[in-house]
């Protein structure tokens, strides 16, 4: 019996699948096969229309439990569950025999779609650009008919040239295959696990989704009948960004746009008129993008109320996911409290009582703004049906626990396992305490100082780093100046002096004030003088790499957690504690001009860069591989938690970062079964302190 079979689906439907949803697509029954390309190992590529029997040989493999690859094989096997079945065979296609070459890209840090992936990859095979616009085209209807008659894109011309396309896409699948390495079994296994979560959907409350749709349609015409009457015509709408722009550059307000930082930094500004200050809070209060994910929770929505497919398995280099459609990992942090997101969609939205003006009238007196308010709510829609309830663990600060636990620094994984036992304060205190040269306890005031320091600082950050972080959690570190200048002995107010010159070098458009640098450079300086470990761990790891890179075929080992660099063909991989391996891509050593004026070797590859996700060259450094290999670790202890779970029998429906929701009938039992099987430590992580954080309820929330 052959060993593979390689296939791929063209199709056809009214609906769009990248709005709805693969699930939706799938079952949907206007949705159908323009033809199937095959391919059993190296022989020859046929093609199946529906206009023919089914391949008897096809069959007998599938039924044989013959494996069958895809690229991005969840669609053909989607389709062959809800297409194929009911009309054009009985041969039952298991998820278990199904192997995805889309993910095993993924899994070595490739760009995941087929046409990006081929010439990553160096391969002379590549997708048919032609073919892709016509498979677009006969993807959707040519017209629909007054009667409801569907009219297709179905004379033979173009039929035959989708068809070339459909078999040079398998044509292409099978060269990558034969370039890429199979998952492991572990990461195949999760695959599957990822699979079930995907297949079983988040739940949504759909009529409180319709509802917040209706106001925040409502606010945005309100809000925009506001700017039209205070600019007196000139914008007519809070979207008409370049009309906005003018209008303020008209009344004496100089400004390159009005885009989200800008419009914050031009609301800093006290001097600006008020009518122009109303104008920017209208904008301000209508950009909220993070409400378009209300629209995309009912599109994406199945007959019973669940989104299914929002996960994407090892979207990110790390192995970490990647959210699709909703994206649900990447909701605003809210700024209302439980109890006001549980007020807001269990009395307002979903009381028939009110009106759209009642909600809109009521979050307007209450909160400023209907939107704002709605963005806070966001993960209250996700909730539980009914009988149900949602449980939730999530791991506390696992990144900064397992950037300690890597560089063995031992004070600090003493400090977390001591607040863990309640005998000491919380890490960030610990941190403005090493910074104010001060017991934690008396630095409360500095609190945020610490949390800022922790966050911006563990992956070799600086100031740039300092200033995002601290813009994040609104930390302003100028009033700090004096305490730490004071405190600074010579040689300390030296090196911050030095630093801030350079940072200022590279920066030079750069508005934070000389106090404010100063500050942050005495405390970056200050974490690392309390953090030698980690500080060695950046350098030893950027040297291992390098050391790699120049000696192909060798192993270079750091640390004591089974850290290994290895280049083997064109990839580097970097061994992890797990035994899983992240992958760099066409590895090479360029000379670099450091900041201070030195040359140095650097480690650039290739990678997949966001937002424009093009397959670009990148240099990276000792913080930034620390970066890599903490998140990736935090990843793998979440996965095995989440293979524990899925065979103990919970159903998880959604994980962000590093936390894991359940649904449950039996809320009390498994969520204590669920904190237990989070807290187990792996052996590969001995010695790593685990705490966890969770709750039980309706709605989902952070």
């Amino acid at each position: 019996m052959a060993k593979k079979l390689h296939i791929d689906f063209e199709t056809r439907s009214t609906i769009d699948l990248l709005k709805v949803g693969l699930d939706n697509y799938a079952r949907h029954p206007t949705t159908d096969i323009w033809c199937m390309a095959y391919a059993f190992d190296d022989g020859p590529i046929e093609l199946w229309t529906p206009e023919q029997p089914f391949s008897e040989q096809i069959a007998k493999y599938i039924a044989n439990n013959g494996l069958v690859y895809g690229h991005n094989v969840g669609f053909e096997w989607a389709i062959w569950r809800h297409v194929m079945l009911p009309r054009y065979t009985r041969t039952v296609l298991n998820i278990k025999n199904t192997r995805c070459t889309m993910a095993m890209c993924y899994a070595m840090a490739l760009p995941g779609a087929l046409a990006n992936a081929a010439p990553a990859l160096g391969l002379t095979e590549g997708k048919d650009a032609a073919g892709s616009r016509l498979m677009k085209q006969m993807g959707k209807p040519r017209r629909i008919d007054p009667d409801g008659t569907v009219i297709w894109w179905d004379d033979d011309s173009r039929k035959q040239r989708l068809y070339a396309y459909c078999v040079q896409d398998v044509k292409v699948e099978r060269a990558i295959d034969d370039r890429i390495q199979n998952l492991s079994s572990p990461e195949q296994q999760l695959w599957f696990v990822d699979h079930h979560i995907n297949m079983r959907g988040v739940p949504i409350d759909i009529e409180a989704v319709k509802a917040a749709i209706k106001l925040v349609d409502f606010a945005k015409e309100k809000n925009n009948t506001k700017m039209n009457t205070l600019t007196k015509g000139w914008v007519s709408a809070v979207t008409n960004a370049k009309c906005l722009s003018d209008w303020l550059k008209m009344k004496g307000v100089p400004n390159e746009g009005v885009a989200k930082p800008a419009v914050v930094k031009l609301l800093s500004d006290k001097s600006i008129p008020d009518e122009c200050r109303e104008a920017l809070i209208l904008r301000q209060q209508s950009a909220k993008s993070s409400t378009a994910k209300l629209a995309t929770m009912l599109e994406a929505s199945n007959k019973e109320h669940r989104v299914l497919g929002a996960f994407q398995y090892h979207g990110a280099g790390t192995g970490r996911w990647a959210g699709r459609k909703v994206q649900f990992q990447n909701f605003p942090r809210p700024t209302l409290s439980q109890n006001d997101v549980e007020y807001i969609i269990n009395e307002l939205m979903l009381n028939p009582a009110y009106s759209t003006m009642d909600r809109y009238s009521h979050l307007l007196l209450e909160h400023g703004s209907a939107a704002s308010a709605l963005s806070s709510c966001l993960r209250g829609f996700v909730a539980a049906p009914e009988g149900k309830s949602l449980i939730c663990a999530d791991y506390a600060n696992v990144e900064g626990r397992k950037l300690a636990w890597l560089a063995g620094e031992q004070w600090k994984l003493d400090a977390f396992a001591a607040y863990d036992r309640k005998e000491g304060p919380d890490l960030y205190l610990v941190a403005a305490g090493r910074i104010y040269d001060k017991e934690p306890e008396h630095c409360k005031p500095h609190r945020q100082v610490g949390k800022t320091a922790e966050l911006a600082l563990g992956y070799q950050g600086g100031i740039g780093a300092f200033v995002q972080m601290a813009n994040t959690y609104d930390v302003d570190m100028a009033p700090a100046y004096d305490t730490l200048w004071g405190a600074a002995d010579a040689e300390l107010r030296k090196s911050a002096l030095s630093g801030v010159k350079m940072w200022r070098a590279r920066n030079p458009g750069s508005e934070l004030s000389r106090n404010a640098s100063i500050a942050i450079e005495i405390t970056k300086i200050l974490w690392r003088q309390a953090h030698p470990g980690i500080v060695k761990l950046w350098g030893d790891l950027e040297r291992a790499a390098i050391i790699a890179v120049k000696n192909p075929g060798g192993v270079v080992s750091v640390g004591g957690k089974g850290i290994k660099f290895r280049v083997a063909g064109s990839f580097l991989w970097c061994q992890l504690p797990s035994k899983r391996a992240l992958c760099y891509p066409y590895p090479k050593i360029k000379s670099v001009k450091t900041p201070w004026g030195a040359k140095k070797d650097a480690l650039v590859y290739k990678s997949v860069k966001s937002p424009s996700y093009k397959w670009l060259t990148i240099s990276t450094y000792g913080g930034k591989i620390a970066e890599n290999i903490t998140q990736a670790s935090a990843r793998d202890l979440l996965a095995d938690a989440m293979y524990r779970a899925e065979n103990a029998g919970l159903k998880t429906i959604l994980h962000a970062h590093d936390e894991l929701v359940c649904e449950t009938g039996n809320p009390e039992l498994d969520y204590e079964k669920l904190l237990t099987i989070m807290g187990v430590v792996p052996t590969w992580a001995a010695g790593m302190p685990i705490a966890l954080e969770g709750w039980q309820g309706k709605r989902y929330r952070k």
